[in-house]
């Protein structure tokens, strides 16, 4: 048994005072004359034992009753197997889970202010040495220090529910590796958050064998949400004056159907679309979009839905933009093709150029969106050297062989990763299968059909892909050999197809694929930042055709003043910019270099939360390893064991109340003696 208080025990010195009153009787006693006493002697000699035995028993009960009050008031307690001692220096860290899936209702108030309300009780309830450790999920650095009572207090009470989730292995590590923490011998941790099951990776989980964790669940009243998952294009082509499909997912992950759910699109503050939508409990729904933009330019977009309490993943953020003009040059070694000039100069959208490979400016190809090599049987050097500089910083550039011979222009196609066979295949065949998880392919399908109808290929030049080639197979035929091959070449893409743009070799030109893959690659942007990025996912962007001389490039905040100058690292002709987790708040994001705005991108919140399906207690303790623990203990924060365990956490079992019943025992038994024992 140990004290909270030892030097109360002090007190015990007070057990002399009922010994001082009862050796030495200081009541005066009166003379009383009898005649004969000899009747008397007997009784007397008995009454005399028996007022002794009174005595001691009634000094007994005073003793016991004066120890078991000194000892109540120094708070006795059986140290429990995994405390910590409070005689030795103290680390408690609280940390508190501040994702957005915390802003659920609890029992009374949101699941984010209960566990503040626990994190002050157990800060007002530790010993006045103790110090603390706050935490939460952005790991802010002012948080790496040791802090009082009162710090402690303000630090929590700023805290908000707008952080992105972190998995429960991270805190852990996070925790462990502190400078601060490591001072401590004996620690422990109080852990605050709703476990959902998307937040712990039980065979990730750092090994902390001094560390004393006790898990605070807190639970929401309800799991009901329904949120925007994703959304996309239904065209890989953008255009001006044209009116577009937007599809959105949209996912009811409660267990209730929601009918007639409104969903609102909005491009640059003004409503573009409205609809409605019916969801089966459990399910998805994906809802169709309309929209249309009359110029070119960047533009912002947001999805709303409207659901309580959960409300985080109400609104989906994207941004897209439409070029003024893509400029395609192709370069040829005779003729120009009649299939990519119908294709390209008929649309206002395009400026196509032919050039014969003698009368090219080699200055101006950075000036180009795409280039098409086109049946070229030989490459001179300086053209070579210029194509891959440009494809480096971002180009993309389209090959389609010479009817010819390859032989000379294979040293060239080399360098990209690839090369064409001397002697053409003449066998039949077609194209039957697609590699669709190439972003390429990515939005150009709603779905492949068993039976698509792909291109016929009459006669191709085999192309092989060295092994130490990173380029890899988009459209294969039924010989093994590959139709269309894609590789990235610095910040550019490169495509070549093994056969010629001529009715008498493939019928590509006339297939429904030439369409959508030529325009794909011509719309490509070379950053592949998509639509969105999310929180904790992407931690860069790439800005094209940039040199080390640019100005540093900013990034600056739609919604609130938030500016951050990032990492610029220079790549190859490209910029990439580096955030290192600075972006955590979901919303539009531009790219300025000096006052002007070049490019935009949309952030959203993970929708890993948006899954309202959390461990039991009992789960939780199944799931984490005992052994990488000193101790584990998991509570429910609303529950009355929640008051107790702050204290029995610091000082074990506590004794004191068991001492007070004794002293209320006591005084009643010596009133018992008094007045019965005669």
């Amino acid at each position: 048994m140990s004290f909270v208080y030892p030097g109360i025990l002090y007190g015990l010195f007070a057990l002399a005072l009922p010994v001082v009153i009862h050796l030495f009787n200081f009541r005066k006693h009166r003379t009383v004359y009898f005649s004969n006493i000899e009747l008397l002697r007997n009784i007397q000699q008995q009454t005399n034992k028996t007022n002794k035995l009174k005595h001691f028993v009634v000094l007994l009960l005073r003793l016991l009753l004066i120890a078991s009050l000194v000892i109540a008031f120094a708070q006795p307690y059986l140290p429990a197997n995994d405390q910590y001692y409070p005689n030795e220096s103290k680390l408690v860290s609280i940390y508190i889970d501040n994702s957005k899936s915390m802003q659920a209702q609890g029992t009374d108030v949101s699941l984010f202010d209960e566990a503040r309300q626990g994190a002050r009780q157990i800060i007002k309830q530790s010993a006045k040495d103790t110090r603390f450790l706050i935490a939460e999920n952005n790991f802010q650095p002012k948080y790496n220090f040791t802090v009082n009572h009162q710090e402690a207090e303000i630090e929590i009470d700023a805290m908000q529910s707008t952080a992105p989730p972190v998995d429960f292995s991270q805190t852990i590590r996070h925790n462990k590796n502190l400078k601060a923490a490591r001072e401590y011998k004996h620690r422990v941790m109080y852990y605050f958050s709703d476990f959902q099951k998307t937040m712990i990776s039980p065979t990730d989980i750092e090994k902390d064998t001094g560390l004393n964790l006790i898990l605070v669940q807190s639970e929401p009243v309800v799991t009901n949400n329904i949120y925007i998952d994703s959304c996309w294009f239904l065209s890989p082509v953008i255009q001006a004056g044209f009116v577009v499909d937007l599809m959105v997912r949209i996912k009811n992950a409660g267990t209730v159907a929601v009918n007639s759910l409104p969903v609102q699109l909005m491009i640059d503050g003004n409503q573009k679309s409205v609809s409605n939508v019916d969801i089966e409990a459990g399910e998805s729904v994906d809802a169709k979009l309309q929209l249309m933009v009359n110029e070119a330019g960047i533009y912002r977009g947001v999805i709303t839905i409207h659901d309580f309490p959960i409300v985080f993943d109400d609104d989906l953020f994207f941004s897209f933009s439409i070029a003024q003009h893509i400029n395609v040059l192709e370069i040829d070694q005779t003729d120009q093709n009649s299939w990519l000039k119908t294709l390209f100069e008929k649309d206002k959208l395009f400026r196509y150029e032919s050039r014969n490979i003698r009368q090219l400016d080699y200055q101006a190809i950075k000036d180009y969106d795409l280039i098409i090599f086109n049946e070229l049987a030989a490459i001179p050097s300086s053209l070579n050297l210029s194509v891959q500089e440009y494809v480096k910083k971002g180009g993309k550039l389209v090959v389609f062989p010479s009817q010819f011979s390859n032989v000379e222009a294979n040293d060239n196609y080399t360098e990209f990763g690839f090369r064409y066979e001397t002697i053409a295949d003449t066998a039949k065949t077609s194209v039957y299968k697609l590699n669709d998880s190439h972003f390429l392919f990515k939005d150009m399908f709603v779905r492949l059909p068993d039976n698509a109808d792909f291109p016929v290929v009459n006669k191709h030049f085999p192309m092989r892909l060295p092994s130490e080639s990173s380029a890899f197979t988009l459209m294969e035929m039924l010989n093994g050999n590959p139709f269309m091959v894609g590789n990235q070449y610095g910040s550019g893409q490169v495509f070549a197809f093994s056969a010629p743009l001529h009715e008498n070799w493939s019928n590509l030109f006339q297939n429904n694929l030439f369409v959508p893959v030529m325009y794909k690659m011509s719309f490509l942007n070379s950053s592949n930042t998509g639509l969105y990025t999310v929180t904790g996912q992407s931690d860069r962007y790439t800005i094209r055709n940039s040199s080390p001389d640019d100005q540093p490039f900013r990034i600056t905040s739609l919604e609130n003043d938030f500016e951050v100058i990032p990492e610029n690292r220079f790549v190859s002709g490209r910029t990439d910019l580096l955030f290192h987790g600075m972006i955590t708040a979901a919303g539009f994001y531009d790219i300025q270099a000096g006052d002007t705005v070049i490019g935009t991108f949309a952030v959203n919140e993970n929708r890993k939360e948006s899954v309202l399906d959390y461990y039991k207690t009992d789960e939780i303790i199944k799931l984490l390893p005992k052994e990488n623990f000193k101790s584990i203990r998991v509570i429910n924060n609303t529950q009355p064991e929640m008051h107790d365990l702050v204290k029995n956490s610091e000082i074990g079992s506590q004794l004191w109340k068991y001492f007070i019943i004794l002293a209320l025992i006591l005084i009643f038994a010596e009133g018992m003696v008094l007045r019965f024992w005669k």
